[in-house]
């Protein structure tokens, strides 16, 4: 870990990845103002992005992003779970490998799946959460109108 000292936390990402500008460039309409970024290049290395905290620590690779996501109100419980669950934190960074392993593959996927454009990934995740819920509903109503169907049946029955 490296020792710096800083007023709020900065987060360095590679500005040669595809998949790194991608979701930084979503990462940094969440958090606002509360983290500076700062992009590097190095196209003969591929380096992981690099979270520094207002302390001065430093941490790489998924522990990186997720130290970066608690930030936000709404991600803070994966910090949590990352620093108290092992699994959570030893899937986190086989992932995080993963993706790494293939940023061209990475890149491609995200855009394919949440657009080209990273500020429009919660429009996508909020309409595929309302489908998903108005499928539930649907398949709720259809549910209960088995049960009262089949309810019916059985008095007419006895």
């Amino acid at each position: 870990m490296i020792e710096l000292s800083m007023s709020k936390p900065t987060f360095y990402f590679d500005n040669s990845c595809d998949v790194c500008c991608y979701w930084t460039t979503y990462w940094k309409k969440m958090t606002g103002d509360q983290v500076d970024y700062v992009a590097f290049e190095r196209p003969e290395e591929k380096t992981s992005p690099e979270y520094v905290d207002a302390s001065g620590t430093t941490v790489r690779g998924a522990e990186a992003v997720i130290r970066l996501l608690a930030n936000h109100a709404n991600k803070s419980w994966m910090l949590w779970w990352y620093t108290h669950v092992k699994p959570f934190a030893m899937l986190s960074e086989f992932l995080y490998g993963r993706v790494t392993a293939c940023r061209t593959c990475a890149g491609k996927a995200s855009t394919w799946i949440w657009g080209e454009k990273p500020e429009s990934i919660q429009k996508v995740m909020n309409r595929r959460l309302l489908a998903v819920m108005m499928g539930l509903g649907v398949f709720g109503a259809f549910v209960i109108g088995v049960v009262l169907m089949i309810g019916s049946i059985v008095l007419r029955i006895f």
